[in-house]
């Protein structure tokens, strides 16, 4: 065929298989191949999965973004508890928040640790199927039609020029279209079927692949489920006795400090009462003697003092002082160093500490 014949040729097979869709769009189309039924079940398989692999993957993303959000408000009230936590110092309580909130900031490290894998075994697997596999199966499902249609357009124009020979049989140009027809057809009955058996195939080691690599993915998530909750068992195996631990540390703290209030009410006990009277008594008897020795040492100061001479005659110390001049004051002031005197007050002293 020459170059002018063969577009001519390309363009009325364009706007016949154009028209054939839009006939085959609006239901009003004649003489439609029938795909075999794996074929309508492959078609049918990609249209479903196309549309319902986004809601798949977009769920896993949302609930990755559902455990972030959980994890920002475990974190919340972790750093909640610490700060009240400050409030009780010292206590079995303190001990208690400050131990949940560090649990509770571990369990939301591992619940972010297993969003990170659900995106990565989930999500990212899933949307590059629907991205790079679905899309290689689309164009596939949309050769076939195409194929499809061709063999339609050239059924309906060897089925026109069928009809036309019947009534001009004698148009020798009508039959050697009609056998130009019937070998088209032929070609694109081969040319159908062929790229039904490609697209058959080809699909369905798209489904396997992905079946297995999926089948992987969720088998390791299962194994980050079950390495999430082991961990976090872990935790809370660790955490429970000692939260035990401290309650009954704190009953035995209320428990002594109610005895020491009760003690400050009570009576003492017989032994610790003998003693603190023994101390009172101890203190008050000092007290006593100090006031005693007091009093003595003042009667002792008002007491005169005299200093006797050779002859054991007694001399006023005033008297000695101005050298026979009796003028004495009010209270004279004496001086007695005999043995026998100093005796007398010493005898005096210790009857009075008596």
């Amino acid at each position: 065929l020459s170059p002018s014949k063969s577009i001519t040729i390309n363009m009325s097979r364009f706007f016949a298989t154009k028209m054939q869709r839009l006939k085959e769009g609006v239901g009003i189309a004649t003489n439609v191949t029938q795909d075999p039924p794996e074929i309508t079940n492959s078609i049918n398989e990609i249209q479903n999965i196309k549309d319902k692999t986004p809601l798949v993957y977009r769920s896993v993303r949302e609930y990755v973004t559902q455990i972030e959000k959980t994890v920002q408000v475990g974190d919340e009230m972790s750093n909640t508890l610490l700060d009240y936590s400050q409030e009780f110092a010292g206590t079995p309580y303190e001990n208690t928040l400050a131990r949940i909130a560090e649990t509770q900031l571990a369990m939301d490290a591992l619940q972010m640790a297993l969003a990170s894998q659900i995106s990565e075994l989930l999500y990212y697997p899933m949307k590059k199927f629907n991205d790079t596999e679905l899309k290689k199966a689309m164009e596939l499902k949309n050769k076939q039609n195409e194929a499809r249609v061709n063999l339609d357009v050239d059924i309906n124009r060897q089925k026109d020029l069928e009809q036309k020979l019947i009534q001009n049989p004698e148009n020798s140009k009508l039959e050697m279209n009609k056998d130009k027809a019937q070998a088209q057809t032929a070609m694109s009955r081969a040319n159908y079927d062929t790229i039904n058996k490609q697209f058959y195939e080809k699909w369905s080691k798209i489904k396997q692949d992905n079946s297995d690599e999926m089948i992987k993915q969720y088998k390791q998530y299962l194994h980050s489920v079950v390495d999430h909750s082991s961990q976090i068992q872990t935790l809370m195996g660790q955490l429970y006795p000692h939260v035990s631990q401290l309650q009954k540390e704190n009953v035995q703290l209320g428990k002594m400090k109610q005895q020491q209030k009760m003690n400050n009410i009570l009576p003492k006990t017989s032994e610790e009462h003998l003693q603190q009277e023994k101390q009172q008594f101890q203190q008050q008897f000092q007290q006593q003697q100090q006031q005693q020795q007091q009093q003595f040492q003042e009667k002792m100061n008002s007491l005169p003092t005299y200093q006797h001479n050779k002859n054991h005659t007694y001399i006023p110390q005033q008297q000695l002082n101005n050298n026979g001049n009796n003028n004495y004051n009010s209270q004279p002031n004496y001086i007695y160093n005999s043995n026998q005197q100093q005796q007398q007050q010493q005898q005096q002293q210790q009857q009075q500490q008596q």
